[in-house]
């Protein structure tokens, strides 16, 4: 079963239940395309582009698939490794010395992706190529921090105008003596970032804009496929100066 919307996209995994649906380009299942190119924000005014294998792509959405069966919950669900995904890490913080000027580096790239209003999050090298939402975005953005070697954070959900959750994303400490979970008054030692365009500031700031909120104190570690797609070859494009 193939379902398309009006823009031409199909829900994959090909399945009724909406729990474990993907948005994805219609193109990307055409039995002709091997590969598709994604552009990529490396540095101000600069990008990179990225042919990235079907092969790769079809790996991640079976990881997702698997991930949301088990009952991992978004955007935890999305933080999945690929080749590509680590050789745009190394790329987007090449040359960059402290984890804040890498931190820096990712928020910038993150920003400076397409949104997709898609009702289903989907795993990053899609997002790349397709745009996503929020637990998309947040999914994509933890996995790279986690490339990056920053592994303290976490997911923070609000409820905006709804008395169930409808948007998510990541936060940290400030200081990496502080607890894992905010406490009242101290809102201001948290960072947070908004995964869908790219704001940055402290947790308390958005707590008073997005409303009601659930902090996630678990870690979660990504699903790595380098080990499976270690023969893959990642093409780099050329650098394009904007």
């Amino acid at each position: 079963m193939k379902v398309a919307n009006k823009s031409g996209h199909l829900n994959l995994p090909a399945t009724g239940d909406e729990a474990i649906m993907l948005l994805v380009p219609d193109y990307i299942l055409r039995d002709n395309i091997v590969s598709v190119d994604a552009g990529v924000r490396i540095a101000p005014g600069e990008s990179m582009k990225y042919r990235i294998r079907v092969e790769e792509i079809t790996a991640e959405l079976i990881a997702l698939k698997k991930n949301r069966v088990k009952g991992v919950k978004d955007p935890y669900g999305q933080m999945i490794i690929t080749p590509t995904l680590e050789r745009i890490v190394l790329d987007v913080t090449e040359g960059k010395k402290t984890d804040k000027a890498k931190f820096d580096a990712l928020v910038g790239t993150i920003g400076a992706e397409n949104y997709s209003d898609s009702s289903f999050n989907s795993p990053p090298l899609v997002t790349f190529v397709a745009g996503g939402q929020c637990g998309g975005t947040a999914g994509q953005f933890a996995t790279m921090l986690y490339l990056a070697g920053t592994h303290n954070f976490h997911a923070v959900y609000f409820a905006i105008d709804s008395p169930t959750i409808n948007h998510v994303g990541l936060y940290g400490p400030l200081d990496s003596t502080s607890s894992v979970a905010p406490a009242p008054g101290f809102y201001d030692q948290y960072w947070y970032v908004e995964t869908t365009n790219g704001t940055t500031g402290v947790v308390g700031e958005f707590m008073a804009k997005y409303g009601k909120t659930y902090f996630d104190t678990e870690n979660h570690k990504p699903t790595d496929l380098r080990p499976q797609l270690q023969d893959l070859k990642v093409a780099q494009m050329n650098v394009k100066k904007n």
